[in-house]
């Protein structure tokens, strides 16, 4: 999704997103990988890669659990950015229930 599609999505998702994007960006750093080894290892584009860490690209759930699988992290590392916020649990429950 491009960064343009995001009018309809709450404020609070789209900070939630970053927070995760920002965490991502932390281990990927903590492991010493570059943007084009996480490329090679996820079989993304580097410039995918480049695209969801500079927000210009919103990353799918695929592209997540894909990024995390060549980072050999769990999922959980990433969406518990903000475990404790029952708001932000609650709109992306909602808007995951909209997509189905």
């Amino acid at each position: 999704m491009e960064l343009n599609d995001t009018k309809n999505i709450d404020p609070i998702i789209i900070n939630q997103e970053r927070l995760i994007i920002e965490k991502l960006i932390q281990i990927r750093r903590s492991k010493r990988l570059s943007q084009q080894r996480l490329s090679e290892l996820s079989n993304l584009s580097q410039n995918t890669v480049a695209y969801i860490e500079n927000g210009r690209r919103h990353p799918t759930l695929i592209t997540i659990l894909t990024l995390c699988k060549a980072l050999e992290i769990n999922p959980a590392t990433l969406l518990n950015v903000n475990n404790n916020n029952e708001e932000i649990k609650k709109k992306i429950t909602n808007l995951l229930e909209t997509l189905q």
